[in-house]
């Protein structure tokens, strides 16, 4: 019986304890790998100090992206290898999952918008009644909402609601009036008001709020009794208004001016934006007084201003039609001393001495030329910025056997204010001796010239002498080049 068998398989085994083959690189691919690996830290150590936001992008693209596409790599060639296709579907759903991602954005941001929080696709209920009051001192809802308006998106009372957002935080705000620009809101208000989007209720109260309630008279001058001249200044509006997109402007002017209820005459009145100035001269009793000053004010369009400023007694150039007209008051008391009362006191106490601390000198004291004998003189008062005590002086020089009256010099340093009269003073001189080149000037106190100040209580009282100032003879030097031109052109 023939018996075939099969053929025997060659079977080997490993030897028990005796590892794989451990992987060998050639010495060849680890000095490139070395050397690649060290161009690329060098080069990546240079972009820190050169370029950072390179470095930056490096970095995170090193820590993010390169990891991933390993990590995707990967699992795409264990799933070729094994022929498990289920892991090789799922690395290819990895690969393709960031593609997709940025293709959702792209075809997304289409309809989000580019301002940031996604404010683009958000329904005009949503922008204006959350968004907008998070926003409102931002510039990103208040653009959307312009360009919205741009493409007839907003309704009235959408538009309505928006600024009446923008009404109450102007109001919490600042209550007695919004004195500064609407710099996010400004183009909306433009383009709604174009469009007649705003009732006009809302203008009102927008400029209502805008405006507020800041009309004010300004400080009253202190007077004596008798014949005094009293100075007015009223202040009102805001001087931001023409950058603001407003609908319509404040227009007012000053109606009348009444001292103690009785109706006074004006003389030189002027009127230049926000403010108003004028003077009453008149008899004045000593005692308590009572001013009031009347104004006619308006709300007119912003596009019916041309050829109309707010000017004194020009309220007859208003249009017929405004928003709004109304008269408005406003009253303050001023006191008007007797002949005998010191207004402004003489301090002796040496603490408040100016020339202790060099707070007041005399900076330079130069005679100038003039027509024929004739000459001029000028002086040049440095006073300090911190000086503590008010200066109010008569200032004279001595200059050989002349003495010269140069004026008045004061200044002061009040609660929200500083008042100078002007650090220059010059008085003509005659028949000057070309010898003399030191002066002695002398500040004699006079409160006289601070009197009408309210605020100033007191001044320096003592007489300040500055013996041998030297005095700059630039009109000796035009003499002197003058002769030099001479004696050149006889050559």
């Amino acid at each position: 019986m023939l018996v075939m068998s099969a053929p025997q398989q060659e079977h080997t085994e490993q030897p028990v304890g005796q590892s794989k083959p451990a992987l060998r690189i050639s010495l060849k691919w680890l000095l490139i790998g070395f050397t690649f690996f060290g161009a690329a830290l060098g080069l990546l150590a240079r972009s820190l100090f050169h370029s950072p936001d390179v470095f930056r992008l490096v970095v995170g693209l090193l820590a993010t992206a390169v990891p991933f596409l390993l990590a995707v790599g990967t699992i795409i060639r264990l799933g070729y290898r094994s022929h498990q296709k289920r892991l090789l579907a799922w690395g290819w759903l990895l690969a393709l999952a960031p593609v997709c991602g940025f293709l959702v954005l792209f075809i997304a941001n289409k309809y989000i918008g580019t301002a940031p929080g996604g404010i683009g696709i958000l329904s005009n209920a949503i922008l204006i009644n959350q968004r907008l009051p998070q926003q409102i001192d931002g510039p990103w809802v208040w653009r959307e909402l312009s360009r919205r308006g741009k493409n007839n998106s907003l309704s009235q009372s959408e538009v309505d609601s928006a600024i009446r957002k923008l009404i109450a935080h102007m109001k919490k705000t600042k209550p007695q009036g919004w004195n500064s620009p609407l710099p996010w809101s400004d183009n909306f208000l433009k383009d709604a008001n174009a469009g007649k989007l705003i009732s006009d209720p809302v203008v009102i109260d927008l400029c209502d709020a805008f405006y507020g309630n800041q009309l004010q008279i300004e400080r009253i001058t202190r007077l004596r009794e008798g014949e005094s001249t009293l100075q007015l200044s009223v202040s009102f509006g805001n001087p931001w208004s023409d950058n603001s997109g407003l609908p319509a402007h404040l227009l007012w002017t000053v109606s009348q001016v009444l001292i103690d209820g009785k109706s006074v005459q004006i003389e030189q009145p002027r009127h230049f934006g926000q403010q108003w100035n004028g003077n009453y001269r008149g008899l004045f009793d000593a005692g308590d007084h009572e001013l009031t000053v009347e104004l006619d004010c308006a709300y007119v369009d912003t596009d019916k201003l041309l050829g109309i400023r707010s000017g004194a007694n020009e309220s007859f150039r208003w249009p017929k039609q405004t928003r709004k007209k109304w008269k408005q008051t406003v009253k303050t008391t001023f006191k008007v001393f007797a002949a005998a009362d010191t207004l402004v006191a003489l301090s002796t106490d040496p603490k408040e001495d100016p020339t202790a601390s060099r707070a007041i000198q005399i900076e330079r004291f130069v005679i100038l030329p003039g027509r024929n004998e004739n000459k001029k003189a000028l002086l040049i008062v440095r006073c300090s910025e911190n000086i503590a005590t008010p200066l109010s002086f008569d200032i004279s020089a001595t200059l050989g056997n002349q003495k010269l009256e140069l004026g008045s010099f004061f200044k002061a340093h009040l609660e929200n204010r500083s008042i100078s009269s002007g650090n220059e003073l010059t008085s003509r001189v005659e028949n000057l001796n070309n010898t003399v080149t030191t002066a002695d000037v002398l500040l004699t106190p006079n409160p006289k010239h601070v009197e009408d100040i309210d605020g100033v209580e007191k001044i320096w009282g003592k007489p300040i002498l500055f013996r041998n100032v030297a005095v700059e003879r630039l009109d000796l030097e035009t003499v002197d080049d003058d002769r030099s031109d001479d004696n050149t052109h006889a050559k």
